[in-house]
């Protein structure tokens, strides 16, 4: 029983970040489309009050992500099978890069086709989405290309990060005890890795929108 209840706690947490992240999205889809948003309201209640609007659309939003989620995990696993076979340790690690490239490239395509939604005020959820995954493809060239860049880009928080903090948490630890001094770069590296996910990686995915958005605004699913 206690074993069953796991994939549904799960589906509830992704849930529940997943209407967080919704909230996120729609400050950033207005931001994009408008420059700023309307007078007398903050970040906080502005992207709370679109998801309370929409919540049945950003619900069936989560389904839809789910399933892109899914499938883009397919693609990645498959590609990470068929490259294992390389030989050589060189062209493996051309490959790994490579393989960042296109996961960076894939990883916020529900995240800009739930941005498109909230910038269209469409209700037709399915259409939206079948549209927006259309469209992200059809610009693979620019989203590819910032993704080389943006590869690069998440990794600067965490060297600065973790240049910075290495040696006062090494410190801080030696005062406690000699033998915690060598656990000081585990910690900086965990801090830099933190920085790196809030920071980083929040930077390329607004980076990925920002580009999706551009390049689609005249553009027809094809």
């Amino acid at each position: 029983a206690l074993v069953a209840v796991i994939p549904i706690y799960n589906l509830a947490n992704r849930y529940i970040f997943y209407i967080l992240k919704a909230a996120h999205l729609a400050v950033i889809a207005e931001l994009l489309q408008n420059d700023r948003l309307p007078d007398g309201i903050n970040q906080l209640d502005w992207g709370k009050q679109q998801v309370q609007q929409r919540f049945g659309e950003v619900s069936a939003m989560f389904v839809v992500d789910e399933l892109v989620s899914g499938v883009v995990s397919a693609f990645t696993n498959t590609l990470s099978w068929l490259t294992g076979w390389l030989p050589g340790e060189t062209l493996r690690t051309l490959v790994g890069m490579v393989k960042m490239v296109i996961r960076l490239s894939v990883t916020y395509i529900d995240e800009a086709v739930l941005a498109r939604s909230f910038w269209l005020r469409s209700q037709s959820v399915w259409t939206t989405a079948v549209d927006g995954v259309v469209l992200y493809t059809q610009i693979w060239k620019p989203i590819l290309t910032n993704a080389v860049v943006l590869m690069l880009l998440s990794y600067i928080p965490f060297v600065l990060v973790l240049i910075v903090f290495a040696a006062p948490v090494g410190f801080i630890l030696n005062i406690f005890s000699s033998d915690l001094a060598a656990w000081g770069i585990f910690a900086a590296l965990f801090l830099a890795w933190l920085v790196k996910v809030s920071v980083g990686d929040t930077f390329a995915m607004v980076a990925i929108i920002a580009v999706y958005q551009k390049e689609t605004a005249n553009l027809q699913p094809n």
